[in-house]
């Protein structure tokens, strides 16, 4: 796959590091009452029958009506009234013109691009709100390359290795959560991608006008390259912290070192090279994907 076939219209932003910023996903929310999803939404889903599969649901997590499209090229999630809102509503309230429940979306916008049906359900409402975005930072370089991988404050470390450079690292949970992974194996690529993803997690009143003065500041792991030069100087210095370091350049993960060497080791490496990320690239990428399927929010 070409690189420019990974982000959608050039909607990526790239850094001084030639690191790609992207949006990997989007869930949105709006509320609209129940006449205007069936005029709006169900009345047109008979046109994309063989790309639907629909069901219902009563776990009180979960929407009761869900939708997922699929075709050839992409695939998406949308669900209308959440069974926490018809717990708490009648049946009477269901057929209550003015009575508005909650219509949610979650897609990948480059995959999903163009969709007709997505777009149609965007033009349901002019009031949506953000519920949680995967931004994306893509490094071309190989997998291996990266070390430095700690719980840190999210007292958390999962790693899936089915051998070689096919690796998936998962940092945290829930809002803040990481995931690094060998983004060249996810989509054929003809050269080296890591992708460092994270899920970020927005409140019930975050609308779009939030993102004319968004920015990110959430956490973000300590992460190293280790195409580096080890001097002279620096084994004359601390033999002992050398070969720790080694050891980091191999795998061992920096929280099952001692405080004291995971310090040392840390500073080691921000010397060396560290991967700055440039956080206002995410707002800026934000800002481009969004203000592609909701043009009107230029005027707030």
């Amino acid at each position: 796959m070409e690189e420019n076939l990974l982000y959608f219209n050039n909607l990526n932003v790239t850094d001084e590091n030639d690191y790609s910023y992207c949006v990997d996903m989007l869930r949105l929310r709006c509320n609209i009452t129940v006449e205007v999803f069936e005029r709006c939404v169900a009345s047109k889903l008979f046109i994309y029958k063989d790309k639907i599969e629909s069901w219902d649901s009563t776990r009180i997590c979960d929407f009761f009506h869900n939708y997922n499209y699929t075709d050839e090229n992409c695939s998406f999630w949308f669900g209308f009234i959440s069974n926490k809102e018809k717990s708490l509503s009648s049946g009477s309230s269901l057929q209550n013109e003015h009575k508005q429940f909650n219509l949610t979306v979650e897609f990948n916008p480059n995959k999903v691009k163009d969709n007709k049906l997505l777009l149609h359900i965007l033009k349901c409402s002019t009031n949506w709100y953000i519920k949680s975005v995967d931004f994306a930072v893509d490094i071309k370089t190989n997998i291996l390359n990266i070390i430095g991988f700690d719980k840190s404050q999210k007292n958390c470390l999962m790693t899936y290795d089915c051998g070689g450079d096919d690796k998936t690292f998962y940092i945290g949970k829930g809002n803040n959560r990481v995931k690094v992974y060998n983004k060249k194996n996810e989509s054929n690529l003809l050269y080296d991608l890591t992708r460092i993803e994270i899920t970020r997690y927005f409140g019930d009143s975050d609308n779009l006008k939030i993102i004319k003065n968004w920015k990110y500041c959430g956490y973000f792991p300590e992460l190293f390259l280790k195409d580096y030069q080890i001097s002279i100087d620096d084994l004359q210095r601390n033999k002992t912290l050398i070969a720790v370091v080694y050891a980091v350049n191999f795998g061992l993960p920096l929280h099952d070192l001692s405080r004291d060497y995971k310090v040392k080791v840390k500073e080691f490496l921000q010397k060396k090279k560290p991967i700055e990320i440039d956080f206002n690239c995410f707002g800026v990428t934000l800002v481009k994907y969004l203000v592609y399927y909701f043009p009107f929010i230029t005027s707030f």
